[in-house]
């Protein structure tokens, strides 16, 4: 059987690619390794998880009784209207006079966790207002809070939350997402931070609370090593033609074992490399 002379080419050239593929992938290899490690330049997320203790609060209104024997009559967080009865004692009725979300707990603590109070806070007077003593509640059935939402209030050092951004905040098994509503100016390196959620309802209802927030840093995911320079000017090196070239970046976050940066260059699917700074500009082999 013959051979076309057209097909005899072809597979030689995709041979002759081939060999130059591995030759290439042998020389890379060769150029950076082992004393140099390398990574691929990607556009991604780290994560970063900030513990919180802090107080929930939001704007309640108790409802009194007369009657001591008197006995909700509505569920947790269940929706009623003016005029409802929320509780009764024998035939008699207990309505509420405003509208909201039914809640039996009452802790005493409710008329000092309003929004206004959240935004004029500063270091130092969370602690003063969440350690006041708790007003008298006797003769309480139960308590309305005039909107469903609710506010969480903590005492920080970390310094990159964003008002307006949306995060999610695990506490206990709820993982809920909350809105950073306030951030005080700092105060001896603490902040001050307001976050307001529409769920989680549960979790509302503790006063003191542990939380741990989840912030996600979007950008160029590069090795931590792979980072030179301090505070002031920060970058890294690209493997490019067989040469470390130096790159300015700024850090957005880094985690110890990967970092977000940013640059005004496209760097994706470039190669950082650690371990080249002293051989910048040099021919790497």
């Amino acid at each position: 059987m013959k051979i076309k002379k057209k097909t005899v080419i072809i597979i030689v050239a995709a041979a002759s690619l081939l060999v130059l593929a591995l030759f290439l992938s042998f020389q890379l290899s060769r150029q950076i390794a082992p004393d140099i490690k390398y990574h691929i330049i990607t556009k991604g997320t780290v994560h970063e998880s900030v513990a919180l203790d802090g107080y929930v609060f939001r704007n309640d209104n108790v409802i009194y009784s007369d009657k001591a024997d008197a006995v909700p009559t509505r569920s947790e967080g269940e929706k009623v209207a003016v005029g409802a009865t929320v509780a009764k004692s024998g035939e008699s009725e207990i309505k509420t006079d405003v509208s909201g979300y039914f809640y039996s707990r009452v802790d005493g603590r409710e008329g000092d966790f309003s929004l206004e109070a959240a935004i004029k806070l500063t270091p130092g007077m969370l602690g003063e207002l969440t350690s006041k003593s708790a007003s008298d509640v006797s003769g309480a059935v139960g308590k309305i809070a005039t909107e469903c939402k609710w506010r969480l209030a903590a005492d920080t050092k970390y310094e990159n939350f964003s008002v307006g951004e949306l995060y999610y905040v695990q506490i206990g098994d709820e993982n809920i997402p909350m809105t950073a509503l306030y951030i005080s100016d700092v105060e001896n390196g603490v902040y001050t931070v307001v976050f307001e959620c529409d769920g989680g309802q549960s979790a509302a209802e503790n006063r003191q609370i542990t939380a741990s927030v989840d912030v996600a840093h979007t950008g160029y995911v590069v090795p931590s090593a792979a980072l030179q320079g301090k505070d002031g000017e920060r970058y890294i090196y690209l493997f490019e033609r067989g040469r470390a070239v130096k790159v300015s970046v700024s850090v957005v976050y880094d985690g110890g074992e990967y970092a977000v940066v940013e640059s005004e260059s496209e760097i994706i699917g470039k190669v950082a490399i650690s371990g080249g700074g002293q051989n910048a500009g040099k021919v790497l082999k």
